[in-house]
């Protein structure tokens, strides 16, 4: 399987903020998102557009993936017009701004929208690469491929050092271990 890759036009929409209330009728907690609407048409163009994508694709990708993957998402929005002097070039003082969105809410609402097309679940998901930038469309482009390595293995135990060795554990943990 090589890497699948795609583009969904559209402004990203990020999932993330939660909002709870009582229902007046039932009294029971609802919980909703914030932008329900959006998230939920959001999530369906991502879908769409990954099974199309994944359909009409000729390097053997082949239905929804059991395997660990990596995943390479940009988040591209276009600039505000305060942005932009008089002539259409970007203003120095705004030259290095960042789109508002949070990135992780935006990664959450991505990877959810691919889930059931590309993947069972996004817990196959070993390597996220992502980035929010501007440019000359809202649009997220994707790239969807086979996990290439698994985890090194640690031939030794952090117990028996006097300093932290590997970076697969914690400096916390590394402590906790110390004493």
């Amino acid at each position: 399987m090589k890497s699948l890759d795609f583009t969904v036009l559209g402004r990203p929409v990020t999932q993330g903020s939660l909002r709870a209330f009582k229902s007046p009728k039932t009294g029971q907690v609802v919980v909703t998102h914030d932008r329900a609407g959006e998230l939920r048409s959001w999530r369906h163009d991502i879908a769409t557009v990954a099974r199309a994508a994944r359909d009409q694709d000729g390097t053997g990708w082949n239905g929804v993936a059991i395997e660990p993957l990596c995943v390479w998402l940009t988040f591209e929005f276009t600039r505000p017009p305060s942005h932009l002097g008089a002539r259409g070039d970007v203003l120095p003082s705004r030259a290095r701004d960042l789109p508002g969105p949070d990135l992780d809410k935006l990664v959450r609402a991505a990877l959810d929208g691919m889930t059931g097309t590309l993947y069972d679940d996004d817990k196959r998901v070993a390597q996220i690469i992502t980035q929010k930038r501007y440019g000359t469309e809202d649009a997220l482009h994707v790239r969807v491929a086979r996990f290439p390595f698994m985890v090194p293995r640690v031939d030794r135990s952090e117990e028996h050092t006097s300093e932290l060795q590997s970076h697969l554990i914690s400096y916390a943990v590394f402590c906790l271990k110390k004493k």
